[in-house]
């Protein structure tokens, strides 16, 4: 497998996982649900492995400030994979999803700077907290939640979409 095939297929990671994550915005949390948990699990992997590629392909536009983005991102998507346990009083899912969404928005500053992926992604990964925030603002926490994964797991997927188109084999 070659570096474009690669990059091919993290584009497609980054397109299914976000693509998952909007259809799961949509299904009821249900505690230590094994099918649930598998099905977070895919997502989140998907979208760990379609980051890593989104970075790769764009790492000299992103500059030490992307890379830095790019690293937040990582850890706080690798921190979630898997059951999210709470360590001393210590939600680690929502503490990685604050390092996700901090380093998301690293990232979102280097794609509005440098052009590098469509500014409609990092609109996408900005909106995602921001609805998180402004629905229990306004007494919709449940909305809130709803709209900022669809924002995330759409971010994803635009990013993936263009990853794909770049990679795609040239037709003569």
């Amino acid at each position: 497998m070659n570096g474009r095939q690669l990059l091919a297929l993290a584009g497609f990671a980054a397109l299914a996982g976000g693509l998952l994550r909007v259809v799961s915005a949509f299904i009821p949390f249900t505690p230590d649900h094994l099918i649930l948990e598998l099905f977070y699990g895919v997502i989140d992997v998907a979208l760990l492995a379609g980051l890593v590629g989104l970075y790769i392909d764009k790492s000299e536009d992103f500059g030490l400030l992307g890379f830095a983005g790019f690293a937040a991102a990582f850890i706080g998507l690798a921190a979630i994979v898997g059951p999210d346990p709470v360590f001393a009083g210590i939600d680690t899912y929502q503490i990685g999803v604050l390092i996700i969404v901090s380093g998301l928005a690293v990232l979102s500053a280097q794609i509005i700077r440098t052009r590098c992926y469509p500014r409609f992604v990092a609109v996408l990964w900005l909106a995602a907290p921001a609805a998180s925030i402004i629905g229990p603002a306004l007494g919709l926490p449940a909305q809130g939640f709803v709209l900022g994964a669809i924002a995330f797991g759409l971010g994803f997927a635009v990013a993936g979409a263009a990853l794909l188109r770049r990679t795609a084999p040239q037709r003569a």
